[in-house]
């Protein structure tokens, strides 16, 4: 019973620990966009002289029914107002395994930047491929909080399996020592 407990406690602090986690990282976000064209989509982001920004990019296609594959591919870049060239890449992802009768195709890459003079940041991305596009900003975003989702979902899984082993335990026959042996 006490294994069972302290599981469930696991489980508990898992679960709102990582919603706690996500609202503390909303206090940062200075964008946020859903992308579902195949269209170039340009945003400007304002920076400020010593601020460090973060860029995520998330992609994701889902798929069901006869569609063999889930392909996602998505491109972007990041520049200064200035023409200063901070990153520019393709990201892309395919599966074909079915879970729950649904294909799907993610990927993503985030990137740091620190603002050398307060101007505007000029993102361009573009869905190639798949059903859309998150891009999010944060601004000072610090790195224990960045960190934090991953460390209750860790939590969460421990709790799982002390749960599993509890109730694996507890349905498992125990050795039993007969208390009147045969004379």
């Amino acid at each position: 019973m006490k294994k069972r407990n302290i599981s469930i406690a696991f489980i508990i602090i898992g679960v709102l620990g990582f919603v706690w986690s996500q609202n503390q990282k909303k206090k940062y976000r200075v964008f946020q966009e859903r992308i579902s064209n195949y269209q170039p989509n340009t945003f400007n982001v304002n920076a400020q002289t010593g601020n460090e920004y973060l860029f995520s990019f998330w992609g994701n296609d889902e798929e069901s029914g006869l569609q063999q594959w889930a392909n996602m591919e998505f491109a972007f870049k990041i520049e200064t107002q200035s023409g200063n060239w901070i990153k520019e890449d393709t990201i892309s992802a395919s599966e074909s395994e079915e879970k729950g009768g649904v294909r799907r195709a993610g990927n993503g890459d985030d990137i740091r930047y620190t603002a050398t003079r307060s101007e505007n940041i000029i993102v361009t991305a573009t869905l190639l491929e798949g059903d859309y596009l998150d891009l999010e900003v944060y601004e000072n975003l610090p790195d224990k909080t960045y960190w934090f989702p991953v460390l209750f979902i860790a939590f969460f899984i421990v709790g799982l399996v002390l749960f599993l082993k509890a109730r694996n335990a507890k349905n498992t026959p125990a050795n039993h020592v007969r208390s009147n042996p045969k004379k």
